[in-house]
């Protein structure tokens, strides 16, 4: 059986997401768009039903799921983050509590090109319960992931590392660096620059802490390359970014708790407010093997406000791993 999908009337499919994900519109605002297989064939989908209108309500969306089918959708938020609107994408895979358990399997195996299809998402929310979607638990989980939202973790105790947090003592032995040291994922290559510094990234004996990458001039189709690095924190970071700019960034963030130093590595995908719908599309297919080329790292998160990066951010996404 095949894993892929092909989707019928492409154009509004298309049209219905980048309508979703454009600000031309009011910037906070809920829409939804929702996904379903045609005649319940596993490998072909289709658009059901859209909502961009200013009344559109997330609960319309739920509203239409049904407990026989398996469906997808694209939902449209927004949370305030120091006192900025930052937009929010959902996805949800939607397994309705009456689908046979051999037709989950089959819908199973193609859900990884369904969700290359739809694209980014700041959450993902994969259940048969409507429960799982109320407003208030969506936003709620927006703002958590966004280091807005001041929750007391349950596991913290004296003041111990949280689980999720990977120690390890920062040796003073001397590395060689090697160049090309991290592969390249299927259909992104890129320069030897950018995988020289992603390996420095990873030594205990570099100051750099972190790296950003992005395609040459703007094209997908050919590799990515070193836009920057530097050794400062997240601050730093955001000199390089741009709103109608897709950039990757690996972030090296070193805490010391009990005179232990924790190291993580977080991945970011940043998507400008103002890339094109178009352009959001494209890398969207590649989101994956491009993050295959950063790794190892502990933590992804997926951006395009300047509000959304800060350590605060950085820190609760690392809380919330574990």
């Amino acid at each position: 059986m095949s894993t892929a999908v092909d989707i019928k009337d492409k154009e509004a499919f298309q049209a219905a997401l980048s309508s979703i994900r454009s600000d031309q519109a009011e910037l906070a605002r809920q829409s939804w768009a929702l996904i379903g297989h045609v005649d319940k064939n596993p490998n072909v989908i289709s658009l059901v039903d859209t909502d961009n209108s200013s009344q559109a309500q997330i609960s319309d969306f739920v509203s239409k799921l049904s407990d026989d089918l398996v469906l997808y959708g694209l939902l449209r938020h927004s949370v305030t983050v120091d006192m900025t609107v930052a937009v929010k994408f959902i996805y949800v895979h939607w397994i309705g509590s009456n689908v046979p358990g051999s037709k989950k399997g089959r819908f199973g195996v193609v859900h990884g090109s369904v969700r290359a299809q739809i694209g980014d998402a700041h959450l993902t929310i994969e259940t048969s319960s409507l429960d799982d979607l109320n407003l208030e638990l969506i936003t709620k989980q927006l703002e958590e992931s966004s280091g807005v939202y001041n929750k007391v973790l349950e596991n913290a105790k004296h003041g111990l590392p949280e689980r999720g947090f990977t120690q390890h003592q920062v040796k003073d032995t001397k590395k060689t660096v090697q160049a090309i040291a991290v592969p390249t994922g299927p259909g992104v290559n890129a320069n030897e620059d950018l995988m020289t510094s992603v390996k420095n990234l990873h030594s205990d004996d570099d100051p750099t802490t972190w790296v950003a990458a992005g395609f040459d001039n703007g094209d997908v189709k050919k590799p990515l390359v070193l836009l920057s690095e530097g050794t400062g924190d997240s601050d730093e970071i955001k000199n390089v970014l741009e709103d109608d700019k897709v950039i990757y960034i690996l972030y090296r963030k070193t805490d010391v708790v009990h005179e232990v130093s924790t190291v993580k590595f977080i991945f970011i995908a940043w998507v400008g407010e103002n890339v094109k719908p178009t352009m959001k599309g494209k890398v969207s297919t590649k989101k994956s093997a491009v993050e295959k080329l950063f790794v190892p790292h502990h933590v992804s998160m997926f951006m395009s406000s300047m509000a959304e990066l800060s350590e605060h951010s950085i820190e609760r996404a690392m809380s919330n791993s574990g």
